[in-house]
Order: structure tokens, then sequence, then C-alpha cells
């Protein structure tokens, strides 16, 4: 990598979200870097699922042909609650279809998306490998060290210096607004950006280095998760084509089992702290997992025959967020904007909302960024002056608050009925339970309609029964 380099986007962290912005930045012209810590995806224990909302995010990113490479459908969703009787799976792709109407579905297909299932590392190389497709620099083993220059006056020499002008390819004719650090084979460098995008991750270092003040709802749910082989599921039609969750609310408990493949499947546990709190870590809490999935509602029959196929951890179900995502030619997408629950399984589809969200705002035409020239993917050409940054910036951040806020909203509704023990919320359950029978539509749908679910007053009113006599 040549220190002092400068290009238009730096993108730290080349996961899910922000490959998925080094992709479409790239594909409309765009100099982009990637800075990648990982040598090798591993896998992480998480993000194996993408609802309905998601794939289509997929597809409006141009990125519906990575995802289907990859990825397995899962057009059935069943949803099992302790003491109730199990309905018959959902079928997504005809709820989605309806949902979205003739024009939202996909051009050619007679139905709507489905939910998938993949590999998370899978997916992580296939998008990175797509950005580098598109023309985005990908420096794998690069850790971004520091961003310098944040909240410097447009124009500012904090930027690249002069040194660094010149003929190279990648270089700019001018300074970056921002310098980014980093280190790769132990060797240290710096370049330049108009734009840096932290794509980091929950433990996010860049939220840090561009000042975003963080925000978190009280730990209250964990979250637990490994690979299986070998592990039978029933299905609606087609082998292997149903996700299953389970919820034992009483007990706080929750299990989702999701068929990866023919040959692996995902298994989730998650508990209540009000129960205690568990040391779900290491190949020695693997039957520890196991008897906590079977309580939450598994048949044991399903997980006879199951041998672990990889790390097992666990995970804090606490949201967090910043109070806001952009400021100055620095954005943040992906956990590090906003992580959500993962019980809730929304994190990859919210992943992709955010980098279409801030991809448009920069490719808007007009006043949000975009020149009415086009890019080789045809795409709007982006502009980098300051002010049009800072415009799509801003748009950006109006967009996605307006997201993770009602998704939090919906998955906080979600919890306090599915996950919350203890006599109170079990009295609410039993009011609530026949309001649910009579009418599902109660219940926020975050699989297919995700945060466009209603999520203001009247929404919860109908959640919680108070617009009917219980």
């Amino acid at each position: 990598m040549q220190d002092g380099a400068a290009f238009d986007v730096v993108v730290i962290g080349g996961g899910v979200a922000g490959a998925a912005c080094a992709f479409r930045l790239a594909g409309a012209g765009a100099h982009v870097l990637v800075l990648e810590r990982e040598p090798r995806f591993a896998d992480r224990v998480r993000g194996d699922v993408m609802y309905p909302w998601g794939v289509a995010e997929a597809r409006r990113l141009g990125l519906g042909g990575v995802l289907d490479a990859v990825a397995r459908p899962l057009r059935y969703w069943q949803t099992h609650v302790a003491g109730l009787p199990s309905p018959r799976p959902r079928d997504l792709a005809a709820e989605d279809a309806a949902r979205r109407g003739a024009a939202g579905a996909r051009e050619g297909a007679g139905a709507g998306e489905t939910a998938v299932a993949f590999f998370h590392p899978e997916l992580q190389a296939a998008l990175l490998a797509a950005a580098e497709r598109a023309g985005a620099r990908v420096v794998r083993g690069a850790a971004a060290t520091a961003v310098l220059g944040v909240g410097a006056p447009h124009g500012d020499d904090a930027g690249v210096p002069d040194s660094a002008a010149g003929e190279a390819e990648g270089v700019l004719g001018g300074r970056g607004k921002l310098r980014v650090m980093a280190r790769a084979a132990g060797t240290e460098f710096e370049v330049g950006a108009r734009l840096v995008i932290g794509a980091d991750g929950r433990s996010s270092r860049a939220r840090a280095w561009g000042g975003f003040r963080t925000l978190a709802d009280e730990e209250r749910l964990m979250f637990a998760g490994v690979m299986l082989e070998g592990a039978a599921v029933s299905s609606a039609r087609e082998p292997r084509d149903t996700a299953h969750v389970f919820f034992a609310p009483s007990a706080g408990l929750l299990a989702m089992v999701l068929p990866v493949d023919e040959r692996r499947t995902r298994v989730y546990g998650g508990y209540h702290l009000a129960t205690g709190r568990r040391r779900l870590i290491g190949d020695g809490a693997f039957r520890e997992l196991l008897g906590l999935v079977e309580a939450a509602g598994v048949p044991s029959r399903w997980l006879a025959t199951a041998k672990q196929a990889g790390p097992l951890a666990q995970f804090s179900g606490a949201d967090t967020w910043v109070s806001m995502p952009y400021a100055a030619g620095f954005a943040l997408v992906g956990d590090a904007a906003a992580a959500s629950d993962p019980s809730f399984g929304c994190g990859m589809a919210l992943a992709l909302r955010g980098a279409r969200e801030l991809t448009d705002a920069l490719l808007a035409p007009g006043e949000l960024g975009a020149s009415p020239a086009t890019g080789p993917a045809g795409e709007p050409a982006i502009s980098f002056e300051p002010a049009a940054v800072d415009a799509a910036g801003s748009a950006y951040a109006d967009a996605t608050l307006h997201t993770t806020g009602a998704l939090r909203r919906l998955t906080g509704w979600l919890r306090d009925v599915y996950r919350e023990p203890g006599e109170r919320a079990d009295a609410l359950r039993a009011e609530l339970w026949p309001l649910f029978a009579r009418d599902p539509a109660r219940v926020p749908d975050v699989v297919v309609a995700g945060p466009d679910s209603p999520s203001d007053a009247a929404a919860r009113a109908r959640f919680f029964g108070d617009d009917a006599s219980r």
C-alpha cells in the first residue's frame, strides 16, 4: 500500500456493510479503499440469516446475484410458542409479494423474496470479492489505527501531505479531508480520504475516532450459537426449506434453528439475565446450549445425532447505536452505526439497509451529492466536494436514524411480550394471546416488513391490546 495515497472513500472494515458500500461506490466510479483487518474471515457465530426485506436491499444495491450464489432460500418460517398451538409455517415469498404488490416483487419473479441462510464468512468473502471486481482496492490484514483531521475545516491542511499528490493510480490531485492511519504486515502507512466509512462492527473503534456518542440499552438478554452437522429439521414442502423459532416466554428462553445448507444447521439459544447468567462459551458449553434450546421447545429428536461443527460463543442482546451516524466527512454503517439484538435476527438486513441508505444519499441527484454524469456501472457519478458530502451525510443520518429507531421500538415491544419472564409478564400474555389468535396482524412483523412495519403509537396500542377490550 502506497504511503500517503489518497482516495475518494476509505472504508474501515470489509464485512457485509462495508463491502456493500465499497461495491456500489466503486461501481459508480469512486476511488475506494477497503481496509479489512482479517486476512481470512472466520466463523463469528452470528449473522447467518437475512430476512426478505434485507434480500430486497441486496437487490437494490446490485448484490442480489452475489447473495444468491452463497445463500440457501428459506421460503417458510415457523414460530412456536410454549403452551400455544403452532400455526402453519408462513410462506414468506407469498407474504412479501402481497406486502409490496406486483411492482415490488423482483422483475421476472412470480413471488416476493424469501429469507435466506448462509455461512457468514462465505457471504463476507463473496461481497468483498464483488467490491474488488467493481474497482475497489482491498487490503486484507490491514488494521486501521486512527483517523486524523476529524472536525478540521473543509480544505484544511490536515489532509494528505502535498507529497502524496501525483500521478499514481488512486491518488487525488488535491488534499484529502481526513487521514486514516493503518498497519499491515508490520508496516504503518497513512491514506487520505474525502469520505471515511466506519464499518468495523459492534465493538467499533471508528466511533471513538470520529467522536460519535454511543448509546446502549440495558443488558437483559443473552444469545449464544453454534454450527451443527447431522441435525434434523422439519420442513414445509422441500427438505430443509423452513426456519424455526421457539419461544418459552415464562422462562425467558428462545431458540432459532436455521438450515444453512444440506449438511449444516445453525442453532441459537437465548435467555434472560433475570434467570441468571450462563457461561455459554467454548466447546465445554455445547451440551448446556443444546439443553437450553430443547428447554425453549426444540424437539430433542432434531438434535439426537447432531455434532458440533464450529465454535460456540455468547453475545449480549443489548442494542447499541450512535446518536448521529455522520459528522464532517465520517459516516458509520452496519453494527458500528447501530447493532440490534441478535435474537431478533435483523442484523444482516439492517446492515444492507444502512449501506443502501448511505450510498443512495451519495448517489442522489443534485444537492445530495451526485453530479448529472454517470459512472461506469450506470450510477450517477459522485461529487466529493465537502458540501455535497455533508449534504449526503445529513440525508443518510436522517434515513438511518428513522430506520434504526423504528426497529428498536418494534423489537423492544416483542421482547417485553415474548422474552420477559415473571408473573406480571405472564398476566399480560394471558390477555394478549387470545387477541393475537383472533388477529395475528396485531404482532409487528420484523421478518417480512422489518422497520417498515408500523411502529407509531397506534401500532403500539394495537400490539398491547390497548385498543380493545381484553
